[in-house]
């Protein structure tokens, strides 16, 4: 790996911003692609804090960040990221589209590991409250269409180049926060809804994305299914193995995908509505008062 590091303080973000042009970010943790590439390490100071998970590279004459993963150092639960912090550097940077890759769980009988899905929804099981704009006052983020039309259609695009299975659509559900995987009775549940895949950290990423008026689509693969689960339950000592390679394998898939449709991602002119957020966020604030207004005044 060729890699220097470059510190950006808060009053040098405009100055980068500037001299890179850069647009495109992946949420990734692709070591196959960044143990060859040309890469910088950028430590990103923001106003809510440093960031030093970001790398810039390119791929074919095209420049793009990769966010190395959602958690720094130790894994911990996912309702402990601090989603909102490499949101606040992905825009400071400049960033306009976000492309996030997952790992997660198969939920039906017919889907297998290693399965690869571009979600056209998700389910959020809730249980978090991060948000960029507590200052400017309460705003519901409208993610009736949680993904940008043009970036995930780029993304089924660029599955058109692959040679292995990508299913166009699917829901995600989100089961965000436990210190545990699902039970029996919640996955069968899943599958009742018609569900495809689970995880745990697509939201609040979906949502902090959309209230900055980024473009955000995901790519998740499956790393389990039923039959491997059985396999834990059953004490096969093939099972760990299995998994672990499903994780090298899908993320490598992923990201494959993620560069097929870089070309696609970096062009200007979207014709959606993801920037209306961002207008919608700057609004003036309703205000509330303890008591009725009439009292007050």
């Amino acid at each position: 790996m060729n890699m220097k590091d470059i510190f950006i303080n808060y009053d040098g973000l405009e100055k980068f911003r500037q001299q890179n042009e850069v647009k495109v970010a992946v949420i990734a943790r692709p070591d196959w692609f960044m143990k060859d590439a040309k890469i910088s390490h950028l430590i990103v100071e923001t106003e809510s804090g440093i960031h030093n998970r970001c790398y810039l590279t390119e791929y074919e004459g095209i420049s793009f960040i990769i966010v190395y993963g959602r958690f720094d150092r130790v894994r911990g639960l996912s309702s402990d990221i601090n989603y909102e912090l490499t949101q606040e550097t992905l825009s400071a940077l400049g960033i306009e589209t976000i492309i996030g890759t997952f790992v997660g769980g198969s939920i039906k009988d017919e889907d297998f590991a290693g399965n690869i899905y571009i979600p056209h929804d998700f389910f959020g099981m809730g249980n978090y409250s991060q948000s960029r704009n507590r200052q400017k006052g309460f705003r519901n983020v409208d993610m009736y269409e949680p993904f940008c039309a043009e970036a995930r259609g780029a993304l089924v695009r660029a599955a058109d180049n692959v040679d292995y299975p990508v299913k166009r659509e699917g829901v995600y559900v989100c089961f965000h926060g436990y210190p545990r995987i699902e039970t029996k009775a919640e996955l069968d549940f899943y599958k009742r809804m018609g569900w495809d895949i689970v995880g745990q950290t697509l939201d609040p990423e979906a949502t902090l994305a959309k209230e900055a008026g980024c473009h955000y689509a995901a790519l998740a693969g499956a790393i389990d299914d039923r039959a491997l689960r059985q396999k834990f339950m059953d004490n096969d000592p093939t099972a760990k193995d299995e998994i672990e390679q499903n994780i090298i394998g899908v993320r490598r898939k992923t990201f494959e995908i993620f560069l097929h449709a870089l070309p696609s991602l970096v062009r200007s002119g979207f014709e959606c509505n993801c920037e209306q957020q961002k207008k919608h966020i700057g609004q003036q604030n309703y205000k509330f008062y303890y008591m009725p207004r009439y009292l007050v005044e």
